[in-house]
């Protein structure tokens, strides 16, 4: 659960964030830029349509909205949690688990394992510290594993097949 302190700025409603159809305005746009810049945030304004696109592929789970005394609360939650062992795990039945990213980084390292960070930061166009994020998501629920060192290695896509 998010709270945040105060009404939503302009004339943007809780409503308006639950659908695709507003347009966000920052209060500090110096501050988003700077985030923007760091790399600690992709883009400002798309987050709720980002979210929800996201937990499309959870469909026991919820983004719910709640207008409460000197702010609003986001709560995000589910019925069934998805989890994966590395025992039950295929290649194939992951990848309907993978949001386009990562399919797209995964797709790109089977291709060329010896791929660096770098150049998936150029091909998939998101910023280093995403990758990383990507990266070791995947590395996590034992869909790739790094083999060697960070000089002369390679990335090792893993299959159960």
């Amino acid at each position: 659960m998010f709270y945040n302190p105060g009404k939503l700025y302009g004339d943007l409603t809780i409503e308006d964030l639950k659908t695709n159809n507003y347009h966000a305005n920052t209060r500090n746009r110096l501050i988003a830029e700077a985030f923007y810049l760091t790399g600690d945030i992709e883009k400002y304004g798309s987050g709720f349509r980002r979210i929800r696109e996201e937990i499309a592929n959870y469909p026991t789970m919820s983004l719910i909205f709640n207008e409460v005394p000197n702010g609003f609360e986001i709560e995000l939650n589910y019925i069934e949690q998805k989890i994966i062992t590395y025992k039950e795990r295929d290649l194939e039945r992951d990848l309907e688990f993978l949001n386009d990213t990562q399919i797209k980084i995964l797709k790109l390292i089977a291709d060329n394992p010896r791929i660096t960070q770098k150049g998936l930061s150029e091909i998939v166009e998101i910023n280093d510290r995403n990758i990383r994020k990507y990266i070791n998501e995947l590395k996590k629920i034992g869909i790739i594993k790094r083999e060697g060192g960070d000089r002369g290695g390679y990335w090792k896509v893993i299959s159960k097949k």
